[in-house]
């Protein structure tokens, strides 16, 4: 692996999201959506994957204790 491909995972890695996650809404998320969770979840499963509109993920929302799905675009990486 050279250090250019050791470069792009790591960029990678800060967008794609994957079981155990732990993630939260993000600012353009909160303006967007009507009723969002507060706080912080943890990602329990991903359940399709697109390149043009994201991925649809569970999140088990802490605040809450709910699974919802969500899409990826509104999340962010804690």
């Amino acid at each position: 692996v050279t250090r250019s491909q050791r470069n792009m995972q790591a960029l990678l890695g800060e967008w794609i999201m994957t079981k155990g996650d732990l993630v939260r809404i993000s600012d353009s998320g909160r303006r967007q959506l009507d009723y969002p969770p507060k706080g912080f979840g943890c990602i329990l499963r991903v359940v399709s994957s697109s390149k043009s509109s994201g991925d649809i993920v569970y999140v088990l929302w802490y605040d809450t204790a709910l699974t919802k799905p969500i899409n990826t675009r509104w999340l962010t990486k804690i």
